[in-house]
């Protein structure tokens, strides 16, 4: 059992599925100090043996928001989308891929109701080997209200130079 404590939503997703984990049922709480949108707590301790494909509930940090209509309907009705595909770094570095090493992060593309253009981060810049494949999973990606498409990008970071692109579609829920 992996260590969600503190972690956001999508990344902790992502550590039960590279468990072999499911998540189980996500709850939202608020403590004033911790930061928002990270796990309060989990349901099986770090490092807890489980049996595969065994749920895991977790609680998010997320106050209570007071204002319009239109930001209630937005935190109840939400758009929900996800991925699950692997991107090869060896075409873009090209045949020194076994040497080099590049500096990626992952982030989510939409566009608002006026058509700017949103970047959401889903993982943090980190280094990885050119030679390695790249997970790209992540099996709830809360998108932007209204909003029924995007795209998940891979970034060379260095250079703001987008590696590869791949397509989500999003649905309403709540």
């Amino acid at each position: 059992m992996p260590r969600l404590l503190g972690k956001d939503e999508v990344t902790a997703d992502a550590l039960l599925k590279a468990a072999g984990l499911k998540t189980g049922t996500v709850t939202y709480d608020y403590d004033a100090g911790k930061p928002e949108g990270t796990v309060l707590t989990q349901s099986a301790l770090p490092g807890t043996v489980l049996e595969p494909s065994s749920t895991v509930d977790y609680v998010i940090n997320k106050m209570e928001e007071e204002g319009s209509t239109q930001a209630q309907a937005e935190e109840n009705h939400y758009y929900i989308g996800s991925i699950d595909t692997t991107c090869s770094l060896s075409n873009y570095i090209g045949p020194a891929s076994q040497t080099s090493s590049v500096k990626i992060s992952i982030r989510l593309k939409q566009k608002d109701a006026s058509g700017a253009e949103v970047y959401t981060p889903l993982i943090s810049p980190r280094l990885v080997v050119g030679s390695q494949d790249i997970p790209i999973v992540f099996p709830r990606i809360r998108g932007a209200y209204g909003v029924e498409n995007g795209t998940v990008e891979v970034v060379d970071v260095e250079k703001d130079t987008v590696i590869a692109s791949y397509p989500v579609s999003f649905f309403p829920v709540g």
